[in-house]
């Protein structure tokens, strides 16, 4: 079973049906790529043409602001990972997307992604429960950043996030928190939740 099958079957369960031609179509259309720590995917300026699913490793999204880089969100396997915005609006990506570990993602176009959300009912399903999941997730991240203080954030990582907190470097995880990486570290040290 090749990596595109693979994915599908493990998110998607007893609904995917790979002899199916919605589904078989999908993955005909997919393409898997593999990435270095530290790469760029999805570069800033440009407009996004695909969606991207996160198979392995963890991937961000980073925005620059001023003479500042921030880390807006880390997607973990089995996430989509794309700048929706500009996917839909055709508008140049005001982040982009890098490796921050080592990284495979599949690769769907945009306009196979858009058919089959809206008109399919195999992987138009997963698709609009991946996308409700996001947005879920979105929320509560937001609410993580703007109610709790810097070192119960750090808490709310290692508890549901804690692959982040193993595997991603301290200088991310700061930029995540809006914090220089001195400033993490502290944190950690005095923390009650240290490991």
């Amino acid at each position: 079973m090749d990596e595109i099958t693979a994915f599908l079957q493990a998110k998607a369960g007893p609904s995917f049906q790979p002899d199916d031609p919605e589904w078989a179509g999908l993955i005909d259309s997919a393409e898997v790529r593999t990435y270095k720590k530290n790469a760029i995917i999805l570069k800033r300026g440009k407009r996004s043409e695909e969606v991207l699913l996160t198979a392995a490793g963890i991937v961000a999204s980073e925005f620059s602001v001023e003479d500042k880089t921030v880390i807006g969100r880390f997607f973990l396997p089995g996430t989509l990972c794309t700048n929706f915005d500009s996917l839909l609006t055709q508008v140049p990506s005001r982040f982009q997307i890098i490796s921050i570990t080592p990284c495979t993602v599949i690769s769907i176009p945009a306009v196979e992604f858009l058919r089959h959300y809206y008109r399919s009912n195999g992987p138009g399903v997963l698709f609009r429960k991946m996308i409700l999941e996001i947005m879920a997730e979105d929320i509560w991240l937001t609410d993580m950043k703007l109610l709790y203080s810097k070192e119960e954030m750090v808490h709310q990582l290692r508890e549901h996030y804690p692959d982040i907190i193993r595997l991603v470097p301290y200088k991310y995880i700061a930029m995540y928190l809006g914090i220089t990486a001195e400033a993490y570290s502290r944190i950690l040290k005095k923390s009650r939740y240290k490991t």
